[in-house]
């Protein structure tokens, strides 16, 4: 849902303050694709009130990145969430392109929600701007906010279950067409350790899918195999 009309204003006015004072620290603001009012538009930062949201802008890093870099890799520490402000990047999971990421749209946050590494790999179609946010700022401003969490819990929702109809043998044999038909029908569960997900010997009417994390599979009490 977009921040009311006022609102809007208020969160224009405080990027505009935050970008004239990145400006002011030498950086080529003049050069990005987002501007003050399309910044604004970012689902992440426009659920913030404009003092956290200026708070938040005010740690950001804005990185020059070129050709082939590879800004975030599979298996990796996950430290920062990024804001693409200009150019195309690439993410994929070995030989398999899982989508590409243009101005305005931000990544990085599933492994910051699931405490996980890096779970692909990111790399620059061309010259890229990006702005770096830390992720004990984020922390922090989801601290103050609480709302900032629920558009990176669905953006992470949907990037899972995309990446699961791109890599799964069974969806991928789907159009494109079904598996966009068939996405909305999941539902997402969060398994504490030791719980059980199926019971020997019981019926189950579920496909379950694993999007993060390892499962035991075991018959009579003795592991037969682990899933992940």
């Amino acid at each position: 849902m977009p921040p009311p009309v006022g609102a809007a204003t208020d969160i224009q006015s405080a990027l505009k303050k935050a970008l004239d004072a990145l400006a002011e620290a030498g950086k080529a603001l003049s050069l990005l694709e987002l501007k003050p009012g399309k910044l604004a538009l970012v689902p992440l930062l426009s659920h913030l009130p404009p003092s956290s949201l200026e708070k938040l802008i005010g740690v950001m890093r804005l990185e020059e990145r070129s050709p082939g870099e590879i800004v975030v890799d599979l298996g990796q520490e996950a430290r920062s969430l990024y804001v693409v402000a200009r150019g195309t990047l690439r993410v994929s999971r070995g030989p398999l392109e899982l989508g590409q990421l243009r101005a305005g749209t931000f990544f990085g946050e599933i492994a910051l929600l699931q405490g996980t590494r890096r779970t692909a790999r990111v790399t620059c179609h061309g010259p890229a701007w990006l702005l770096e946010i830390p992720k004990e700022a984020l922390e922090e401003a989801a601290a103050a906010t609480p709302a900032v969490a629920d558009p990176l819990a669905t953006y992470a929702r949907s990037r899972l279950l995309g990446n699961v109809m791109r890599t799964t043998e069974i969806f991928r044999r789907l159009s494109p067409s079904d598996r966009e038909h068939l996405v909305p029908r999941f539902e997402s569960r969060v398994i504490p350790p030791g719980a059980f997900l199926l019971t020997e010997g019981e019926e189950s009417e579920r496909l379950h899918v694993i999007v993060s994390g390892d499962v035991e599979v075991r018959r009579g009490g003795e592991e037969v195999a682990r899933l992940s």
